[in-house]
């Protein structure tokens, strides 16, 4: 693995990043965060992707697992039960939409 001196200059919003002395970015500190992902191949697990189920309680270390297999194991449970759920509330509406039918509303 390649590795990098990181050097990021940070005033408010903006930032300076700074690569083995050189410098490589300047502008917004997002940027400089991306840059270094970039530089370091970091695979961002998103909201989306399905972190809310591996930081449901909080930011401390205490609050998420270990290990990345076990995170992984969380968001898959996760995925799972909101399976689930979509499913139960598909039930839930053709059932509904019988009682109205049986009720003459519809």
């Amino acid at each position: 693995m390649t590795t990098y001196e990181i050097v990021v200059i940070t005033a408010g919003e903006w930032s300076a990043l700074y690569v083995d002395g050189k410098l490589d970015r300047v502008g917004d500190s997002y940027l400089a965060e991306e840059r270094i992902h970039e530089l370091y191949e970091i695979t961002d697990i998103s909201e989306v992707d399905g972190a809310r189920f591996v930081l449901p309680r909080g930011c401390h270390r205490e609050d998420v697992p270990d290990t990345l297999d076990a995170a992984r194991q969380m968001i898959a449970a996760g995925e799972l039960k909101l399976a689930k759920a979509a499913e139960m509330r598909e039930q839930a509406k053709a059932m509904l939409a019988e009682a109205d039918r049986l009720e003459g509303k519809a």
